[in-house]
């Protein structure tokens, strides 16, 4: 069975769970890399976890080489203060 990118909500909706949408093209913009779209979901998840956020931008400091460290703290900082507008469905 193929599914089309379209079917997602109404497939979700059908399951009867939480989600959240996140329009990460858009956010890219602001940051100007594709690179770090993995990063922006990380600022974002951390919200929904029990660890403090200065644990997280430790993590990107200690384990990020030196010149993507900056970008990728931005990046963090974008997902951290997106409004989820939380969907139940």
């Amino acid at each position: 069975m193929s599914i089309k990118y379209s079917d997602v909500d109404k497939i979700i909706s059908e399951l009867g769970v939480k989600f959240y949408k996140i329009d990460i093209p858009s956010l890219i913009t602001q940051i100007g890399n594709p690179r770090v779209q993995n990063t922006i979901m990380l600022g974002a998840f951390s919200k929904f976890i029990g660890i403090e956020e200065s644990f997280f931008k430790k993590a990107i400091e200690n384990n990020v080489k030196p010149e993507f460290a900056t970008i990728n703290l931005k990046a963090f900082e974008i997902g951290r203060n997106i409004d989820l507008g939380e969907v139940r469905i």
